[in-house]
């Protein structure tokens, strides 16, 4: 999984297609791999379970001007 599936797993997450990081990484690599084998990179992975962390405490997302 690269920056795209990255992205795609994060936007599985905030469109509440799954509950869990886990749950949307699955899902792509097992739609987006031939050979049924993740080449997931480690950073990756904790990239997309970054935004999974917020959803569990269900904490609102605030807009903030910079």
């Amino acid at each position: 999984m690269a920056r795209t599936g990255v992205m795609i797993c994060r936007l599985l997450l905030f469109l509440k297609f799954f509950p869990t990081a886990e749950e949307a990484m699955n899902y792509y690599n097992h739609k987006r791999s031939v050979k049924k084998s993740s080449g997931s990179l480690k950073s990756d992975c904790e990239s997309v379970k970054y935004l999974d962390f917020p959803f569990k405490l269900d904490v609102p997302y605030l807009s903030t001007s910079l």
